[in-house]
C-alpha cells in the first residue's frame, strides 16, 4: 500500500493522521537561511548600525526596505513546499548492477506554482548550522522539477542497485531554495515502497538436458508430435529428426522445430544443475541466464530451488515469478 507524505508549514504539527485519512503522513517544513541568506543578513546589520551611527533617514529605508524584502522571500521559500502532497509509486524491477527507478507522484492541489522543488539522499536527519548555511555537505543531489498549479508531476528517484534482493531508497530530502536563495526550506520523505532486484544474470554453462516435468516422468530431449509451434535454438542432445534442416541449408542458422502437446519440450532448471558453481550469488546468475534464455526462445520452463518449486510455464508473469523466487533466495523473512 502506498503512503501520501503531506508537507505542512510550522507550527502546524506533523504527526500521522487518525483512521479517515489513514495512509497518509502529515511532515514539519523546515526553513533556515543559505550561506548566501547568512552573507545578506549580515550585510543588513551592518547597514542598520550605519544608519544609526550616522542617523541617514535613506539609510533607514533602504535597510528596512531590504529586510522586508528578506521577510517576503522566507514566506515565499516556505510556503513553496507547504502543502504538496508526495505519493510513491511502485518501483519496476531491475536486474543487480542496473539503476532502479523510485517513481514519485508530485500532487499540487492548490492554486500555487512551485518551482524548482529538489531531491537529495541523506541519511542524516538533524545538520550543523554550519553545514545548512554553506552547502548540502556530502549529499548528491538525484533530480529536480516545478510543479504547475492544481496539476501532479511525475519524477523518478535514480539509486543504484548494487545487489539483489529489495531494495530501498532510504530518506530523502525534499528542498528548495525559491525565489532568491536566501533561505532554503526543507522536508523529509521515508521512501517504504522497495524495487526488487533480480541476481544479474550471468553464467557460461549450457542449458541442462530437457526434462519432462508431466505424470509421464519421462525424461530426455523429447519434441512433440502435435501442432507446429516455432523454432528454438539447437541444444546439445537434440534429437536429429527434429532439426529444420531447411533453414539450415540456407544458411539461417541451426534451429529444432518445436511442437505443442504432451510431448512438448519443458525445461526443469534445478538447483542441482548448478551445484558445481562456487557461491550461492554464481549460482543464481546462472539460474537467471538460463530462464531469461528459455524464454526468450519460448520455452515452458519450472525452477526447483531449495524448499521452492515452479511450475512449468513461459510468459511475462511465469518470467517475474520465477526471477522473484531467486531475488528473494535466502532473504524470505526480510520486509
Amino acid at each position: 500500500m502506498s503512503e501520501t507524505v503531506v508537507l505542512v508549514q510550522f507550527p502546524f504539527s506533523a504527526h500521522r493522521t487518525t483512521a479517515e485519512n489513514r495512509g497518509i503522513t502529515k511532515q514539519r517544513v523546515y526553513i533556515m537561511p543559505t550561506r548566501y541568506g547568512a552573507i545578506f543578513g549580515s550585510m543588513l546589520v551592518a547597514m542598520l548600525l550605519g544608519a544609526v551611527n550616522y542617523n541617514n533617514s535613506m539609510a533607514y529605508i533602504l535597510t528596512f526596505l531590504l529586510c522586508s524584502l528578506a521577510l517576503v522571500t522566507l514566506l515565499h521559500t516556505c510556503r513553496n513546499l507547504a502543502g504538496l502532497a508526495i505519493n510513491q509509486a511502485p518501483a519496476s524491477a531491475v536486474f543487480a548492477g542496473e539503476l532502479a527507478n523510485f517513481p514519485l507522484i508530485l500532487d499540487n492541489r492548490n492554486s500555487q506554482l512551485r518551482l524548482s522543488i529538489s531531491f537529495i539522499k541523506t541519511t542524516k536527519k538533524w545538520r550543523l548550522l554550519a553545514d545548512v548555511l554553506t552547502s548540502t555537505g556530502n549529499e548528491v543531489p538525484i533530480t529536480s522539477c516545478d510543479v504547475d498549479a492544481n496539476t501532479f508531476n511525475r519524477i523518478e528517484l535514480t539509486v543504484k542497485a548494487e545487489q539483489r534482493g529489495l531494495l530501498y531508497a532510504g530518506r530523502i530530502k525534499v528542498f528548495t531554495t525559491f525565489p532568491l536563495g536566501l533561505f532554503k526550506a526543507w522536508s523529509y520523505i521515508e521512501m517504504k515502497q522497495p524495487c526488487l532486484v533480480y541476481p544479474k544474470p550471468a553464467g557460461q554453462n549450457h542449458f541442462p538436458a530437457y526434462k519432462l516435468t508431466e505424470a509421464t516422468g519421462n525424461q530426455g530431449n523429447a519434441s512433440g508430435t502435435d501442432d507446429f509451434i516455432g523454432f528454438r535454438n539447437y541444444q546439445s542432445g537434440d534429437s536429429i529428426k527434429d532439426i529444420a534442416w531447411k533453414a539450415y541449408a540456407q544458411q539461417k542458422g541451426l534451429f529444432v522445430k518445436r511442437f505443442s502437446g504432451s510431448g512438448a519440450d519443458k525445461l526443469l532448471l534445478s538447483w542441482a544443475d548448478v551445484s558445481a558453481l562456487a557461491d550461492v550469488e554464481a549460482r543464481l546468475s546462472q539460474l537467471c541466464h538460463w530462464i531469461i534464455e528459455a524464454e526468450s526462445q519460448s520455452l515452458e520452463y519450472s525452477l526447483e530451488l531449495p524448499e521452492l518449486f515452479i511450475d512449468s510455464g513461459h510468459g511475462e508473469k511465469h518470467l517475474h515469478q520465477c526471477l522473484s523466487a531467486l531475488a528473494k533466495y535466502g532473504h524470505e523473512n526480510d520486509h
